[in-house]
C-alpha cells in the first residue's frame, strides 16, 4: 500500500502531511486491534478507529451508527435555533415554519443519506415530530401516526431512501470510468457465488419492506428493477394503510378517525393566531380529552 502511494506521490509531484495523515484498517471483526506501527520514512503515522473524510465518519467496522448520531446531533441544534428564529419571526404561519426546518435542518440531518439511508433510521425522524409538538404546543405524548395524519408530514427516513434510491440509478447509469470499476468490484464473484456486502442487504430488506403487505408478489430481478418513485409510492400506501388501522383501533383518541381528512386541514394554513391554532390542534389530537388517559 505505502509503495503504491509513493509511487503515486512521485508521479503527481506532492508530498505527505504525516501531521495530517491517519490510518484506518477497515475489517468486519471485533477483536481487538493489533498492535502495529505505520511509518512513512522516520515518521510514525496514527492508527485510529474512525475517521471524519468530507463531514462523513468512517468507522472501521464500516458501521454507520456514529455518523447517524452526528447527525442527530447537529439537526437537534439546528432544530432548537430554526424554531427560535420561527418564534420570533412566524409565530402565526405555520407553513413557513415548515419551510424553514426543510431549508435549515433536513438540509443537515440528510447529509450523506446515499449511504447510510437503507437502514430505515428513525431517529431523525424524531427530531421532525418534535419540532411539530414545539411549533403547535402539543403534548410530548402525542401519538406520532396521529402527528403523520394530521399534519400529513413526509418522513425524513423517506427522504433519505428517495435520495439513496435515486443515487444508485445514477451511479448504474454512469459513464464515468471510476463509478464503472467500483459497481464492477461490487459485483465480482468469487468462487461463481456472488458475495452480498452489507450494504446490499439492507437494500434487499429495504425493498422487502417495501413490498411487504402488496397485492402482488414479485420476483428477486423485478424488484431490484423498482423505480425510485415506485418503492417510495409503494412504500407509503402501506404506511398509510397501517396509520388507518391504528387510527381506528386508538384508545388514546377514539373520535380521530371521524374527522381525520385526507388534505391538510384548513386551520394549519395560511396565518392564524398561535393560541387559536394551538387549541385546535390539541383537540384535534386528543391533548384535551379524558380518553388519552385510558391506561388510568
Amino acid at each position: 500500500m505505502s509503495k503504491r502511494l509513493k509511487k503515486f506521490l512521485k508521479e503527481a509531484d506532492l508530498e505527505l502531511s504525516t501531521e495530517k495523515t491517519k490510518i484506518v484498517v477497515f475489517k468486519k471483526r471485533r477483536n481487538k486491534r493489533r498492535q502495529r506501527k505505520w511509518k512513512w520514512g522516520e515518521q510514525e503515522l496514527e492508527e485510529m478507529d474512525e475517521i471524519r473524510y468530507l463531514g462523513y465518519i468512517l468507522q472501521k467496522n464500516g458501521s454507520d451508527k456514529k455518523h447517524i448520531q452526528n447527525r442527530k446531533k447537529r439537526a437537534t441544534i439546528a432544530m432548537k435555533k430554526t424554531w427560535n428564529v420561527g418564534e420570533r419571526i412566524f409565530k402565526q404561519d405555520y407553513k413557513r415554519r415548515m419551510k424553514m426546518f426543510g431549508a435549515l435542518v433536513e438540509s443537515v440531518a440528510l447529509f450523506g443519506a446515499e449511504v447510510w439511508s437503507w437502514n430505515m433510521e428513525e431517529r431523525l425522524d424524531r427530531v421532525q415530530r418534535g419540532y411539530v409538538k414545539w411549533i403547535l404546543g402539543l403534548d410530548m405524548t402525542t401519538l406520532n401516526y396521529i402527528l403523520v395524519e394530521e399534519w400529513k408530514l413526509i418522513e425524513m427516513k423517506e427522504k433519505a431512501l428517495k435520495r439513496a434510491a435515486r443515487f444508485e440509478e445514477k451511479a448504474l447509469e454512469s459513464k464515468k470510468e471510476l463509478v464503472k470499476e467500483c459497481i464492477k468490484e461490487k459485483e465480482r464473484e468469487n468462487g461463481g457465488v456472488v458475495q452480498e456486502g452489507k450494504r446490499a442487504r439492507k437494500r434487499k430488506k429495504g425493498l422487502e419492506e417495501v413490498r411487504k403487505g402488496g397485492t402482488q408478489i414479485e420476483t428477486g430481478e423485478e424488484q431490484e428493477r423498482m423505480t425510485t418513485d415506485q418503492i417510495i409510492e409503494e412504500r407509503r400506501k402501506r404506511e398509510t394503510e397501517e396509520r388507518g388501522e391504528r387510527i381506528r383501533e386508538s384508545k388514546y383518541n377514539i373520535h380521530y378517525r371521524n374527522i381525520a381528512k385526507e388534505k391538510l386541514p384548513k386551520y394549519l394554513e395560511g396565518r392564524m393566531k398561535w393560541k387559536d391554532r394551538r387549541i385546535r390542534a390539541s383537540f384535534r389530537c386528543g391533548n384535551e380529552t379524558k380518553a388519552r388517559e385510558y391506561w388510568k
